[in-house]
């Protein structure tokens, strides 16, 4: 069933002014340290994960951005058959990280195109749902648009922002049909440098209750760095408890994934640990949202337009 888009949704993140404060000082090469663990990238102390790749074994395609150190899937003859868009091939089943053997049970690489207007539609309409058309984002500064802001096409799903005449920006929140207690959840995308958008790509409680557990991983306004905002469980769910920025913009291809287990949240880039959250962990069914919305204080210039591109996701029960 569609997600209805309400008024506690409506606080999914918060780019108030200190986040933009934060922000500002980690572009210029300061680190964010809050919460338990958060850390520079570091090579993983987990096990080398075993999921399997349509394509040959090859390291991810921005090894760079984690200094060479990131690990690699096994081969076997499934999977999407290549490479994809990005140069790295949705993994397919099982995989084994932090020491936890993880079964797949959600994925797409977005392998049938559907011109905008058509998303979910009867192609997708099993696998994902869309918020209602019209319905306000979570700054107020946007609407929900996913019949002109959403497609498929080569291989990746794509949102194409812009502001129609004399009205709001547009924006989509994608979701995939899937709801889990503890899991792991991987994208691989990329997106335009621009200012006045935000990614905030979430799990939110299928409660609809934001005490029960917020975690946003990629988050940040477009033309900034991605970070992560861990917020607390009970009755202060603004506070983030746990933030990390990871120093790499949306402009390069890269993997984000969150591993969210019973005493802990892993989050990664490109394979590599960036941090780990140790507090506040929910408990509570959840399910991911590709969020994207205006962000506070800053909306997209009237003439401004940005894509965004996911080449795949997946997503595995603990």
């Amino acid at each position: 069933m569609k997600h209805k888009y309400s008024a506690i949704k409506n606080k999914n993140y918060k780019f108030l002014p200190a986040l933009v404060v934060v922000l500002v000082v980690t572009a210029i090469g300061l680190k964010l340290l809050l919460g338990s663990h958060a850390a520079a990238p570091q090579a993983s102390t987990a096990e080398a994960e075993n999921g399997t790749l349509g394509g040959t074994t090859a390291q991810v395609a921005d090894a760079s951005a984690s200094g060479g150190k990131a690990l690699k899937f096994g081969t076997t003859g499934g999977g999407s058959g290549g490479s994809g868009p990005s140069g790295q091939a949705m993994p397919v089943g099982s995989v084994t990280s932090d020491g936890h053997t993880w079964t797949q049970t959600f994925s797409d690489d977005f392998t049938t195109a559907v011109p905008t207007g058509s998303f979910p539609g009867s192609t997708y309409g099993t696998k994902w749902s869309v918020y209602d058309e019209g319905w306000p984002d979570t700054s107020g500064n946007g609407q929900q648009c996913p019949n002109e802001v959403l497609s498929t096409t080569g291989g990746m799903l794509q949102w194409h922002l812009y502001t129609p005449s004399g009205a709001k920006p547009c924006v989509a929140d994608p979701e995939p049909n899937n709801h889990q207690t503890y899991g792991r959840y991987s994208v691989r995308m990329k997106a335009d440098s621009v200012a006045g958008w935000a990614i905030a790509y979430l799990l939110w409680p299928d409660s609809n209750n934001w005490g029960d557990g917020e975690t946003d991983w990629p988050e940040a306004v477009m033309n900034s760095t991605s970070g992560v905002n861990g917020h607390a469980t009970g009755s202060n769910p603004a506070e983030n408890v746990f933030q990390a920025d990871s120093h790499q913009g949306f402009t390069s291809w890269h993997t984000y994934t969150t591993e969210w287990e019973p005493n802990k949240i892993n989050y990664y880039i490109d394979n590599t640990l960036l941090g780990t959250q140790t507090t506040y962990i929910p408990t509570v069914a959840r399910h991911w949202v590709l969020q994207v919305d205006t962000a506070y204080g800053s909306i997209p210039s009237p003439s401004a337009t940005a894509n965004i591109n996911v080449d795949w996701v997946s997503v595995w029960s603990y």
